[in-house]
Order: C-alpha cells, then sequence, then structure tokens
C-alpha cells in the first residue's frame, strides 16, 4: 500500500485487495427501445468489490461519519512486450487506459452503503496507477478524527 501516513485519522475501518485487472466504471447504454443497461464489465466488476467489501467489513454496519481512502490500481504489462520491456515497465506510472476517475468511481459506488453510507462521506483519496507483476486493487479505508 503507501508509504506515507494520513493525517488526522482515527483507526482504519477496512483494507483489502482484489487480484484482477482493474475496470473503470462504464456508462450507461441504452437499448434500442430506450431501457438503461449496466456494461457487463461493470455490473460484475462492482460485484466483486462489493462482495470483498463486505468480508473486509466482517459484519459491521456501513459508518457515516467522513473517511479517507487510499486506492492503488496495478496493471501487468502487455505480454506483446519483450519480458526486458515488461521488467522495466514493473513500479512505473501506467498512463494507458482505463482513466484513473472511471476506476476510482466503481470502486466507491460498489462500497455505497457497504463501507460507508454514500461515497460523498469520502474527504480524501490518495490514488495511484502501476505497472505491477501481477494485477489487482488495493483498498483502505479510514475514518477520519472529527
Amino acid at each position: 500500500m503507501f508509504d506515507h501516513e494520513f493525517n488526522a485519522v482515527s483507526r482504519e475501518v477496512c483494507s483489502f485487495e482484489i487480484e484482477t485487472t482493474p475496470v473503470g466504471k462504464g456508462r450507461p447504454r441504452f437499448t434500442r427501445n430506450g431501457a438503461v443497461y449496466t456494461p457487463k464489465a461493470t455490473a460484475a466488476a462492482e460485484k466483486i468489490v462489493r462482495w470483498k467489501s463486505r468480508i473486509a467489513m466482517q459484519g459491521k454496519p456501513p459508518i457515516d461519519t467522513p473517511v479517507c481512502v487510499a486506492l492503488e490500481f496495478h496493471f501487468a504489462p502487455p505480454k506483446s512486450l519483450s519480458d526486458k520491456k515488461r521488467a522495466a515497465l514493473i513500479g512505473q506510472a501506467m498512463t494507458k487506459k482505463p482513466d484513473i476517475d472511471n476506476l476510482v468511481k466503481l470502486v466507491f459506488d460498489a462500497m455505497n452503503g457497504i463501507v460507508w453510507m454514500d461515497d460523498k462521506q469520502v474527504s480524501s483519496l490518495t490514488t495511484k496507477k502501476v505497472y505491477s507483476e501481477t494485477s489487482k486493487v488495493s483498498v483502505k479505508v479510514y475514518e477520519l478524527s472529527e
């Protein structure tokens, strides 16, 4: 996770990792007759985040106080690259799609009602998107002291 400390943090609410390729929140889609639906990749990714969130919360109710969130999105380098180029990318910033704001939105929306009442409670966010040996999402949520 992150190497720095958060100021005014009172306690860790939950933390977990999801070993999967991070997915950004997809825009709602419309059928020919006008019905709205969520893209399958978005729905599947949100389901995994909700599941991991429930496990991490250990049956505790969602908190209703301000929170600080630390998110890391790790992506494996493309397999089409040589081993040397793949190794050189490890730890480097990942500047390809999906956009970081869409990655955050998917995680936040999936955690609504499980970790916190609503993602409007997030008053501090630290996030990064990097290349790593394996693809994963790391999540830490802290309750802010008043």
